[in-house]
């Protein structure tokens, strides 16, 4: 399968995926340096600069968009950072339509304007046909000998009908958004896009037209 990599930074994304069998066509990145590194790996891929201009059929797209805007190091100003690089990120999902998508960025996303964009980010993606799954992935996760809680958050998304291995075991209370320990895998895991849903039926939220065409099967007020 094919593979576009966007915020490529030093190809951390592709790396990984090509060491399991996925090839790397393309890459987004608009640092000099990143962009000389990814040149001198991947001799012949693409670099494209901006992604506010980027199209490109793929299989799996892949993106860490910038985390200054939700990030405790920073100012955290959310949506009113010129950074706040999600709406392109998606952009160029609906365009590209993969059938897989993983977005990282960190811990802060979670509650930043009262968890508005991580609201958004999970909505935006199933908007698409996308079952989405949030995880929390420390250091100790990959096999560091310390714990650095909290400084990734991984969401991972396939289009609804294709399967998805994982070796982390099922924990979620519906009535809650408590995120759950996998003590298998050292991680910790959100509610997918069916248990968010049933999470608004239950504490009574607003729910969109969007939500309800995305899961028809959940019991709507």
């Amino acid at each position: 399968m094919n593979h576009l990599d966007l915020f490529s930074g030093i190809g951390g994304f592709s790396l990984a995926l090509e060491r399991v069998g996925f090839k790397t066509v393309g890459f987004c990145e608009v640092d000099p340096y990143c962009r000389l590194l990814l040149q001198k790996h991947w001799k012949g891929v693409t670099i494209h600069h901006d992604i506010k201009k980027l199209e490109e059929p793929i299989d799996i797209l892949t993106g860490g968009f910038p985390c200054q805007p939700y990030s405790v190091a920073g100012k955290q100003k959310g949506t009113n950072d010129d950074r706040y690089l999600w709406p392109d990120m998606f952009r160029v999902i609906k365009e590209v339509k993969p059938t897989f998508v993983i977005a990282e960025n960190v811990r802060g996303i979670i509650n930043i304007q009262d968890g508005m964009v991580f609201e958004t980010v999970c909505t935006d993606l199933e908007s698409q046909g996308f079952e989405v799954q949030p995880f929390i992935i420390p250091a100790a996760g990959i096999g560091a000998p310390h714990k650095r809680e909290g400084t990734k958050k991984l969401m991972q998304g396939q289009r609804k009908g294709r399967s998805r291995p994982s070796n982390l075991r099922e924990q979620v209370d519906p009535a809650t958004m408590k995120l759950w320990r996998t003590p298998d895998a050292h991680c910790d895991r959100g509610p997918s896009s069916k248990e968010r849903m049933q999470m608004k039926v239950n504490k009574k939220m607003p729910i969109s037209l969007n939500d309800q065409v995305a899961h028809p099967n959940i019991m709507w007020p």
